[in-house]
């Protein structure tokens, strides 16, 4: 029996909890020292990793990985004490605060991950909520991200999975395996897989930024056909005789498209 306040999705329901604790700390010392620095070095990465080919990105996934042992260590490290904040400090004084008000928790986690999200593209509900009120009329407003539970965001599924799994205190039965030692197991042959090998035979073969990609099937003739002229790798756009493109053959001296030469030359 599906209550009011969960997913009629199996999939949801499996990744994303419906229960919430009120006395959980969110607001802490640890989460705005992660977030912040986190948020600051996938800015300063990726930016920098964007003016080079190939240009990998640091994604929410990983920061939030990487952002649990960080805040893991941070709940032993630092001291277990409570402060009173001076009355005369003005909105928080006569507040109790701690560096350490507990373990790390899902909250503090969710709240990095959403910090580092900043660094990167534009927010992914916001795309939605965008289009929706411009292109049909209809505001949605925020509440959309909580409420109708029959919503799927398919791409927060894998960050609801992956912080549910992290701080799930999983009961197994007997010669069962938890969602966390999976993941781990995973994590590592994946890091063996992709990282360790150094092989230019087996990059060339099956890598799909340098290679081939030979690990992926297709059934698109246009790919098995029309591109066995092209490089391997590159960077730019290449014209039918495998060379790079040379945008100035298809242009009018008022830099206009000139069709004519355009299909002469070579259609992209």
């Amino acid at each position: 029996m599906v209550g009011e306040e969960d997913s009629p999705y199996p999939e949801v329901r499996a990744s994303v909890a419906n229960t919430d604790d009120p006395d959980m700390p969110t607001l802490t010392f640890r989460m705005w020292f992660i977030g912040i620095t986190m948020c600051l070095l996938r800015a300063c990465l990726n930016l920098f990793f964007d003016l080079r080919w190939p240009s990998p990105t640091i994604s929410e996934t990983l920061i939030a990985v990487l952002a649990y042992p960080f805040g893991k260590a941070l709940d032993r490290m630092l001291p277990i004490r409570f402060w009173t904040i001076p009355p005369s400090i003005p909105l928080v004084g006569g507040r109790v605060f701690s560096l350490n008000p507990g373990p790390f928790n899902i909250k503090e986690h969710t709240l990095v991950f959403m910090m580092s999200s900043v660094a990167g593209l534009s927010p992914y509900g916001m795309n939605m909520i965008i289009t929706a009120e411009k292109s049909y009329g209809t505001p949605l407003g925020i509440g959309l991200f909580i409420y109708p539970a029959s919503i799927i965001w398919p791409n927060a599924l894998v960050t609801s999975a992956l912080l549910n799994t992290l701080h799930a205190e999983e009961e197994t039965r007997k010669g069962q395996m938890t969602r966390y030692r999976l993941f781990i197991i995973c994590g590592a042959g994946a890091f063996l897989y992709y990282f360790l090998p150094d092989n230019v035979v087996v990059n060339q073969l099956f890598g799909t930024v340098t290679g081939l990609g030979m690990g992926l099937l297709t059934f698109d003739w246009a790919q098995v056909w029309n591109m066995g002229h092209l490089p391997i790798m590159g960077y730019s756009a290449y014209d039918r005789f495998g060379l790079q493109y040379d945008i100035h053959r298809v242009l009018t001296p008022d830099k206009q498209l000139n069709v004519t030469a355009y299909q002469e030359y070579s259609p992209v």
